[in-house]
């Protein structure tokens, strides 16, 4: 079990130097054995955790990356844009650092990406106050959610059959079926918590906990039936 003494008892086996400007994102892969990174710099860095060793960097230098995020395939991932001018998502190849397809439709910044564990779908959340459901092998979005102005983020539980959206502005956050997510939430948690930006929401390994990150010195944790 992971528990206090267990944590104090880490240490820093490797430190990694190639950025050369903040990482955003990092992910690991589904069975633990790679990790990849995006960073301001437009790398995509790949690496393996088993050796602690760098194994693939990739540039995006003309619409630079984050979220990075694994899909089934280990030399794949998807990434966000990261600039001013383009909102794309895209499905790159780490293997011969090719775009696989381009995901359009959102008129601002994404902030939040999730794969499903199940299959290939996906979900993104954009400034543009929408979600959006995708499927990697369409460049077509597949549904699309409004959601309320201000930061969201998303996230699908380890089934695969529940996804989450966090709204920073209500504050609150919402369940769905992803296999009827047209007939939106089956329930809706309100926070009673400080105005806060929530930045990350993400299940517990049972599918019984969210656990909610914020920009301020507060995480949040529900329970994922009730919402206390």
């Amino acid at each position: 079990a992971l528990t206090p003494d267990v944590l104090a008892s880490f240490d820093i086996a490797r430190v990694f130097k190639e950025n050369t400007k903040p990482v955003n994102s990092l992910d690991f892969s589904r069975d633990g054995a790679l990790l990849v990174s995006s960073s301001d710099d437009h790398a995509i860095r790949l690496y393996k955790c088993d050796t602690g060793t760098l194994e693939k960097t990739s540039f995006s230098k003309k619409f630079g990356c984050s979220l990075a995020k694994f899909t089934h395939h280990q030399n794949c991932v998807i990434t966000a844009s990261h600039n001013e001018w383009d909102h794309s998502i895209r499905y790159l190849s780490l293997y011969d650092n090719a775009y696989l397809r381009v995901f359009k439709g959102h008129r601002d910044r994404v902030v939040s990406l999730s794969m499903s564990p199940l299959n290939d779908m996906f979900l993104s959340a954009s400034l543009d106050n929408s979600c959006r459901m995708w499927d990697l092998r369409t460049p077509a979005a597949q549904g699309l959610i409004r959601i309320p102005a201000g930061y969201s983020c998303i996230n699908f539980d380890n089934s695969g059959d529940v996804f989450a959206i966090a709204a920073s502005g209500p504050r609150c956050v919402k369940l769905f079926d992803a296999r009827e997510y047209e007939k939106g939430p089956f329930t809706t948690f309100f926070l009673d918590c400080p105005a806060v930006e929530i930045t990350h929401v993400k299940f517990s390994s049972d599918g019984k906990v969210v656990m909610l990150t914020t920009n301020q010195s507060l995480i949040i944790l529900l329970d994922a039936f009730d919402g206390k």
